[in-house]
Order: structure tokens, then C-alpha cells, then sequence
């Protein structure tokens, strides 16, 4: 959704505070995300099975921002 261009800008800005985490929303994925994907900490949010790739993405989304945040 969001082309690779922002992510370079970002990364050049924010270095390494900034993650990029990818989840496919292709038509035929696996996962069964819709085509809003990105949003794992809101729409697409899973809370099962244990090794759902959004459930893993906001784990690691929210690991990153305690490291970060000191938390």
C-alpha cells in the first residue's frame, strides 16, 4: 500500500528508529488480511492462533516501542 519510496525517506530520517514490518494482503494470501493489512494495530488485529503473522507483527511493533520509548 504505501510505496517503497516513503520507506526509504523514512529510514533516511529515522534511521533505526524506524521498523518497517510487511504482511502480504494479495488477493490470495494466507493469513486472510483484507487489503488494509498495515494496520495490525487496529483492523487487522488477531489475538489467535498464537502464530498469526499480525499477532506476531504487533508483538514485535510494541517490543520496538518500549525498547525505544524506555518502557
Amino acid at each position: 500500500m504505501a510505496p517503497e519510496e516513503r520507506f526509504d525517506t523514512l529510514r533516511s530520517r529515522l534511521g533505526d528508529a524506524f521498523k518497517v514490518i510487511r504482511l502480504s494482503s494479495a488477493p490470495d494470501n494466507g493469513d486472510g488480511f483484507g487489503r488494509l493489512a498495515h494496520a495490525v494495530l487496529t483492523l487487522e488485529v488477531r489475538e489467535t492462533p498464537a502464530d498469526h503473522p499480525a499477532l506476531k507483527a504487533r508483538a514485535d511493533v510494541t517490543a520496538f516501542l518500549h525498547e525505544r520509548l524506555g518502557g
